[in-house]
């Protein structure tokens, strides 16, 4: 995105159409949690919802431009009370997705 005193315009990498630059970022979107709505709205995927539940209960499920400085009020405590924590333990191992070491020299 360029900016001058009177103007913004979105700077594409050649090639790449405005359509292919929206299509992409509503797809990175969606896989980070989060979809764009109507208005500017932003709403969460139920997947995003469920992960974040746990730590932050009634955390809304959508929202819109005029709300994001509580939002991100509210992100950067969760952030500071997560990173507090210990890690997680690792998931269990697949061993159909494992790689086994059986046979491998010592």
């Amino acid at each position: 995105m360029t900016v001058t005193h009177r103007h913004v315009a979105l700077r594409l990498p050649p090639g790449l159409s405005r359509d292919e630059a929206v299509r992409w970022n509503t797809e990175a979107g969606r896989l980070d949690g989060a979809a764009a709505g109507a208005g500017g709205a932003v709403r969460l995927t139920p997947a995003a919802l469920s992960a974040l539940r746990p730590h932050w209960p009634d955390v809304p499920e959508e929202w819109t431009p005029a709300r994001l400085t509580p939002l991100r009020e509210a992100v950067l405590r969760l952030r500071t009370r997560l990173r507090a924590l210990p890690p997680s333990p690792p998931p269990p191992s697949d061993p159909r997705t494992t790689p086994s070491l059986q046979g491998a020299a010592p």
